[in-house]
């Protein structure tokens, strides 16, 4: 299997900043779940990937993007099975290649891989088995690796309990009966500081100083629905992000007033399944779901009451519902989602200044100037289904598929366009424009 990008044979092969603005595709041999970036400096593109495979042999792969030639490349020898589907597979957070290349995966165990110094095999170092009383322990739903602390991971599992290891021992430091039922996620907020969230439909935080409590930040607003997912912002560790399970909305939460969510993002159209936190902004953040969409979020203004509830500022439609999504920490201009056989990676130049995109209030007729340019243009380039949304004024919904666009001041249609297709530098006249 291999990989594609967009581009435009009639532009200059050399013009590194068109390189950039593409899309690159990777397709596995099975579908993909777990998935994470690599964080090292002298490893930059790279991610492993799993499959999700209803058998008990299972593959995790380690690609790698080309950037010469913008291919996504697997090398057999970084190939290897796995026992199950791996639930989560991460990385070291080494972004100073300060320690042994390793790879962690989780599924009936913690399992702790190592990266031969030059790429050319992977080897299992650590089997890690919380149950001090059998050969078996409940499967790991989730874990998370402390990137201030890279000697622990935390784990969760479907036997309500959280455990804490020290991978240098060997050893288990801490475990926790964290909840009343199954513990779906873990989320490192410090070096002692861990949230996780549960089927019992709470978000609780705990401090490795007092292991006889914990605080509960959040309890579903109906009993016992489960909450799946859990992202903390490493950029201001006073919000952290939770996913209902068969929910289109996403909770955001503020620490410092607990049990009330300081926002709802409720844009998506199907069940979400992934989020992100921008990795070098405190306000923004990605989520995508089985409505086939990665939405990214202005959250400056979170607190303050927005008519209609908050919209998101960009969007990506992929070809399928997306079961994963990885904001990169070393390399945050990149962006990673998975969905079916296929593992895309999005460097659009826009998802950097993501602050500089405000929603803007447009007139009617900038809005049709807007069409007509980009009906007119004949330098499009492959680039991606850019989605904008406005809240105000005249609205320009889906650039993409079925592009309707209409001023809600007086409800009239422009027009609708089938199929829109943006370059960066097209866009950047846009925004000027309006």
């Amino acid at each position: 299997m291999g990989a594609s990008r967009s581009s435009d044979p009639n532009q200059d092969g050399s013009d590194e900043q068109q390189k950039r603005s593409e899309i690159y595709t990777y397709e596995a041999p099975w579908h993909i779940y777990a998935m994470n970036w690599s964080v090292r400096r002298d490893k930059k593109y790279r991610l492993a990937i799993a499959s999700l495979l209803e058998q008990y042999p299972n593959r995790v792969e380690i690609v790698q993007l080309d950037d010469s030639n913008g291919e996504i490349r697997s090398d057999p020898n970084l190939s290897f099975e796995h026992p199950y589907p791996p639930t989560k597979t991460i990385f070291i957070p080494d972004k100073e290649c300060q320690k042994p290349d390793l790879l962690a995966t989780s599924s009936d165990f913690l399992r702790v891989w190592g990266i031969s110094e030059d790429s050319s095999a992977v080897e299992l170092k650590s089997v890690l088995n919380g149950n001090k009383n059998s050969d078996f322990c409940g499967p790991l739903t989730s874990f998370d690796w402390n990137e201030a602390e890279p000697k622990r991971i935390g784990t969760s599992s479907i036997d309500t309990t959280c455990t804490i290891w020290d991978i240098e021992r060997e050893a288990v430091d801490t475990q926790l009966i964290a909840h009343d039922k199954e513990v779906y996620d873990i989320a490192w907020g410090g070096v002692g500081v861990f949230a996780s969230v549960s089927a019992d439909g709470s978000v609780r935080v705990f401090d490795l100083r007092d292991k006889e409590h914990s605080t509960i930040i959040y309890e579903s607003s109906e009993p016992d629905t489960p909450l799946v997912r859990l992202g903390w912002n490493k950029q201001d560790p006073r919000y952290m992000a939770t996913i209902i399970m068969d929910s289109a909305k996403v909770v955001v939460l503020d620490i410092r007033f607990p049990t009330l969510p300081v926002v709802e993002l409720q844009r998506h159209q199907a069940s979400v399944n992934a989020v992100a936190w921008a990795p070098h902004s405190s306000c923004h953040i990605c989520t995508a779901g089985d409505d086939s969409q990665a939405l990214i979020w202005d959250l400056s203004s979170m607190g303050q009451p927005v008519e209609g509830g908050l919209d998101p500022i960009l969007a990506y439609t992929a070809g399928a519902e997306i079961e994963q999504l990885q904001w990169s920490s070393s390399q945050p201009d990149w962006v990673a989602i998975a969905f079916s056989t296929k593992l895309q990676i999005l460097r659009p130049d826009l998802l950097r200044p993501l602050a500089a995109y405000r929603l803007v209030t447009l007139s009617a007729f900038k809005v049709l100037v807007l069409c007509i340019f980009a009906l007119r243009s004949c330098r499009l380039v492959s680039f991606m289904h850019l989605h904008v949304f406005w809240s105000r004024g005249a609205v320009v919904k889906d650039f993409g598929s079925n592009c309707m666009h209409k001023c809600s001041k007086c409800s009239f249609e422009l027009f609708s366009i089938p199929q829109i297709q943006l370059d960066h530098n097209l866009y950047k006249y846009i925004m000027k424009v309006c």
